[in-house]
């Protein structure tokens, strides 16, 4: 039964006789339906859409796929089609990591820029592998999250220091292109120096400015 309290104008829809605000007592409200039932969202047939959605992506990628696969292979020639094959699975995973409401937006980030420099990387090697993907690309994708990093915590300056293992994950990702300058595999260490620099950079001057909120985040993080 929805009721009106005629002091504060608020509309209850539970069976209380007095205002929860001012404990006047309730009067019937004949503006809203009060056949209404009362509950929790559908949240069972929210997630019913959202798995036919992804089924129905997939099943159009599994399609696309076959269809690239089959004309190369009647076509003949170079294998042309594992380019955009890749990158179909790309974006099927990318949709299905944004899909699912479990994922919080710092994961999300973090997938999106491993699985883009796995397709990066991928499509190098189909290629020829002409080092495209360890000179610029993984470097270029460091900046990036660094960038991101910041970007986050002033967005979210009042929980800033949640964003400190954000930067630190930029320092272990900074080690790679590092082991890969030392084995040979990056030709053009320029950028890829650069970007560990700044990683290391932006996490310690969040650090020491940060004082005891930072090195207490820290802390909670590892257990210290």
């Amino acid at each position: 039964m929805s009721k009106t309290c005629a002091h504060c104008n608020v509309k209850v829809l539970d069976y209380t006789e007095y205002c929860p605000l001012c404990g006047g007592v309730l009067r019937k409200d004949t503006t809203v339906d009060a056949r209404r039932p009362m509950g929790y969202p559908d949240v069972y047939g929210f997630t019913k859409k959202r798995n036919l959605a992804l089924r129905i992506i997939l099943a159009i990628c599994v399609v696309a796929v076959f269809l690239l696969i089959a004309t190369n292979y009647m076509t003949g020639g170079e294998k042309w089609s594992l380019i955009p094959c890749i990158s179909i699975v790309y974006v099927y995973v990318v949709f299905s990591l944004y899909f699912n409401p479990t994922n919080g937006y710092m994961k999300r980030i973090i997938w999106t820029f491993v699985l883009t420099l796995a397709m990066m990387l991928a499509l190098d090697v189909f290629t020829g592998f002409h080092r495209w993907s360890v000179n610029y690309c993984l470097p270029a994708a460091l900046l990036l999250f660094n960038v991101a990093g910041i970007v986050l915590m002033i967005v979210n300056h009042r929980r800033w220091e949640s964003y400190m293992i954000f930067l630190l994950t930029g320092i272990i990702v900074g080690v790679i292109p590092l082991c890969l300058i030392h084995f040979k595999v990056v030709t053009e260490p320029v950028l890829s120096q650069s970007a560990f620099i700044s990683s290391v950079c932006i996490f310690l001057g969040t650090l020491i400015i940060g004082g005891g909120r930072a090195r207490t985040e820290l802390g909670r993080r590892f257990h210290v």
